[in-house]
């Protein structure tokens, strides 16, 4: 998805191998699932997921920031 929208390969897949989670013991995303802690990067990945769709669900209930969005949007058109 983060491709999809410009993003270079290089930083989205690197972010698995190099942001740590207190989660995870300060550990990367890679480096759990290597050492056999699949529930816990299962667990993660999906409140990460939960969270996001509730910050956009939040966002897409305020009027104001929904209106920046549309002006920022169609100036880029």
């Amino acid at each position: 998805m983060l491709e999809s929208m410009g993003r270079r390969p290089e930083p989205v897949t690197g972010w698995w191998n190099s942001v740590q989670f207190l989660e995870l013991g300060d550990t990367t995303i890679v480096e759990a699932w290597l050492h056999g802690d699949h529930d816990g990067v299962r667990h993660l990945v999906e409140s990460l997921h939960a969270r996001s769709r509730a910050s956009a669900e939040r966002v897409a209930q305020d009027p104001a920031f929904m209106e920046f969005l549309s002006d920022r949007m169609a100036r880029l058109a």
